[in-house]
């Protein structure tokens, strides 16, 4: 707003001094005009650029969520296709959602520090969170059948697709199972401190 208002008066001056050159602005015109290029400067330097900074950093961090995102659903894709016969495979309940368990994961354990982690921390925090994923998907399937549901948010659950329960409950029983394996095998990646130290 500030800048089309310096834009505004300087052309205003330059028409002014075209076609009436024998026009002369006040001092209280002069010095209103003066205030708003002052306070345009302000605003560029005190806040425009500290919010581009800003703006930038959570940009790059965004970079950093999306590079485990991806790293993830290759992840997930090679869990199912461990666990999944070839038509459950591809259930709906499988492949939709939002990934916010994953993610929330992601940023919890690395802890703030994940533009400065290793390919070998990042995989087996996605392999920590594929077990998370393969929990809440388990426990939806499981969920749905006991309640007898045949929707979920809006589309059909495993059951619906596969009504074949003795397939199902093995199925969730292996991804509960292939779970306990991902966490087993990352393990040692994870540590937790007591006043400091690792235990």
């Amino acid at each position: 707003l500030y800048i089309i208002q310096v834009i505004y008066f300087t052309g205003a001056f330059l028409l002014l001094k075209i076609f009436r050159p024998s026009f002369q602005f006040t001092i209280d015109e002069i010095f209103y005009m003066a205030l708003i290029v002052l306070d345009v400067i302000i605003e560029y330097f005190f806040i425009i650029i500290p919010l581009k900074k800003y703006y930038l950093k959570r940009m790059k961090e965004m970079s950093k969520i999306e590079e485990f995102r991806a790293t993830f659903e290759k992840e997930w894709e090679k869990c199912l296709d461990k666990l999944a016969p070839i038509a459950q495979r591809y259930a709906e309940q499988f492949v939709v959602g939002n990934r916010l368990r994953p993610i929330l994961f992601f940023l919890g354990s690395s802890c703030g520090q994940y533009k400065n982690l290793k390919d070998e921390n990042l995989i087996n925090i996605v392999k920590a969170a594929c077990s998370l994923e393969l929990i809440h998907k388990a426990s939806v399937m499981f969920d749905d059948w006991i309640d007898n549901d045949s929707k979920r948010n809006g589309r059909d659950v495993y059951l619906k697709q596969y009504p074949d329960v003795n397939t199902m409950v093995l199925l969730g029983c292996a991804m509960l199972g292939e779970a306990q394996v991902n966490f087993a095998e990352c393990r040692k990646s994870f540590k937790c401190r007591k006043n400091g130290e690792d235990i």
